[in-house]
C-alpha cells in the first residue's frame, strides 16, 4: 500500500476470513442478515460518510453480503480488529468477471480485503481520492500481482501502467475493481466523478 492511511489486517485474521468464503463456494454458508433498517442505522453510525460514497451501503444487507464464518471473532482472537471495525455489516462486492470481495465498516472508514490481503482507510481518504488500491504478491504466482480496490460512486474504470510502458483497464462494478496484472504497476489514473484526473504511484 502507498499510503501510512493505508493499514494491513493481519495475515492470519485474513486467511480465515478466505478460508470461511472457500466455505461458501461450498454451499455452507448459513448466515442470515439482520434487520435492514437496524443494518443500515449502525453502519451509518459508525461510519456516517460511508453510504454517501458507496452504494452498497445503501441498501440492505442481503444473505450474500454476509461474510461466512466468524470474522469478528477471528478479529477479536488474534487482537486484530480497528477501531469500530465491524464485518457483520460487510457487504459483498460483485466486481466484474464473476469474482468478489468483501468490503465492511470501521470507526469514519472502510476495511476490504481479496486476494488474503486486506486494508482499512478512512472515508475521507476514499472521497479525496476516489480509488483506494491495494496489491497482493504471492511467491507463487510472481511476477504477477493482484490488483484490489474500492471506488467511491461514479467512478468507471482505472487504467494500470506497467514498468514497460504498457497499460492494462479494469472496469469498475458494484464499487469495486479486481485485476491480476503480469507486473508489478507503477501508476493508476481514473476520472472522478467532477471530471477531474485521479491518479496513484506505486513503488517497484
Amino acid at each position: 500500500m502507498q499510503s501510512s492511511y493505508f493499514t494491513k489486517i493481519g495475515a492470519c485474521a485474513l486467511s480465515a476470513l478466505f478460508i470461511a468464503a472457500a466455505l461458501a463456494a461450498a454451499g455452507t454458508n448459513g448466515a442470515n442478515p439482520g434487520d435492514s433498517d437496524a443494518d443500515r442505522g449502525a453502519t451509518e453510525e459508525l461510519s456516517p460518510k460511508l453510504a454517501d460514497h458507496v452504494a452498497a451501503f445503501r441498501l440492505p444487507q442481503t444473505a450474500a453480503d454476509v461474510i461466512p464464518g466468524d470474522p469478528a471473532a477471528n478479529l477479536e482472537h488474534l487482537d486484530d480488529a480497528r477501531p469500530g471495525e465491524t464485518p457483520e455489516l460487510s457487504r459483498r462486492l460483485d466486481v466484474a468477471d464473476g469474482r468478489y470481495f468483501y468490503a465492511w465498516p470501521e470507526r469514519d472508514g472502510i476495511c476490504r480485503s481479496a486476494y488474503g490481503a486486506g486494508s482499512c482507510s478512512p472515508v475521507w481518504l476514499l472521497e479525496q481520492r476516489g480509488v483506494l488500491v491495494g496489491t497482493y504478491e504471492h511467491i507463487d504466482t510472481q511476477p504477477k500481482v493482484h490488483v484490489y480496490g474500492v471506488a467511491r460512486d461514479g467512478i468507471e474504470t482505472v487504467e494500470f501502467t506497467l514498468a514497460d510502458g504498457s497499460s492494462l483497464t479494469a472496469r469498475i462494478r458494484d464499487n469495486g475493481l479486481m485485476i491480476t496484472l503480469p507486473t508489478r504497476p507503477i501508476a493508476a489514473r481514473w476520472t472522478n466523478p467532477d471530471g477531474t484526473s485521479g491518479g496513484q504511484t506505486f513503488d517497484l
